[in-house]
């Protein structure tokens, strides 16, 4: 005799947001978003920096509590294309 027929599990993935982010300066995925708690001073930071082409940036974001990395990274790339991020000094004008 067969066996009932079992139905199977819906296993729904949910959406997570990325760790790794695309650099407007080389093109590169490799932008990396950390934010910093400072309890002493109450204030929060987000540093954000690229591994291939060393471009560093850093945010206060201590009137938002409710930021995160999409969030910052949308107002770095605002930043960066109005022209307030510093760029890195080329390797090849150092040589």
């Amino acid at each position: 005799m067969g066996r009932r027929k079992r139905r199977k599990k819906i296993i729904r993935r949910r959406p997570t947001l990325p760790n790794v982010f695309q650099c407007p300066h080389c093109g590169a995925q490799t932008l990396i978003i950390d934010i910093v708690t400072n309890k002493r001073e109450g204030t929060r930071k987000a540093i954000i920096r690229c591994g291939t082409c060393h471009l560093y940036y850093e945010i206060d974001v201590t009137d938002n509590p409710l930021a995160d990395k999409a969030w910052v990274y949308g107002k770095f790339i605002d930043a960066y294309y109005e022209g307030r991020v510093p760029l890195p000094e080329s390797e090849e004008a150092e040589e």
